[in-house]
């Protein structure tokens, strides 16, 4: 495969994870006041799995922004999206060392606790003018939740889907 037909291809593939993520985190996700639970996290990580760190959080970053600017009733803050690129970054440097279930389970308790619990926390409480601490505890369900679906969705992709479609093959 030339390098022309590569980068098109990967253009694409990361295309594709962007809009999915767009649809799983603001169409397909359970949405109450301050707590959001789905299966948004996906495609940000076939990226990082499959591409590579900086991939995953340029799908993680861009299906913020577009989805904040195109489908949100609230105002874009760029809080939420260094979240996302923060999380990826975490998910990517832990990847990096191994796939084990240590390293899932680390990656996920990291990124559920600094990302969503404390960071979208300050994000929410700055925007809404709310006491952090309340916020903070009305969101470890949230946390528990999608810590729980995190881990087991990793988990399937890493060592179900590992053997049919080895990971890291499109990385550059």
């Amino acid at each position: 495969m030339t390098v022309k037909n590569w980068k098109t291809k990967k253009l694409i593939s990361l295309s594709m994870l962007i809009a999915l993520q767009i649809i799983l985190t603001r169409m397909f996700s359970i949405n109450a006041w301050n707590i959001r639970i789905g299966f948004g996290f996906v495609p940000m990580l076939f990226a990082i799995l499959y591409f590579g760190t900086v991939e995953g959080i340029l799908v993680a970053s861009l299906s913020d922004v577009l989805g904040s600017l195109f489908l949100s009733s609230y105002p874009y803050f760029p809080g939420y999206t260094f979240s996302l690129a923060l999380s990826a970054l975490i998910f990517g440097l832990i990847f990096k060392h191994g796939k084990g279930r240590l390293q899932i389970f680390f990656a996920v308790v990291l990124t559920q606790l600094i990302c969503s619990l404390l960071l979208n926390s300050l994000w929410i409480s700055i925007n809404t003018g709310s006491t952090l601490l309340p916020i903070m505890l009305s969101r470890l369900v949230q946390v528990g939740i999608n810590g729980t679906m995190q881990f087991l969705t990793i988990h399937f992709m890493i060592f179900v889907l590992e053997k049919r479609f080895p990971m890291q093959e499109f990385t550059s």
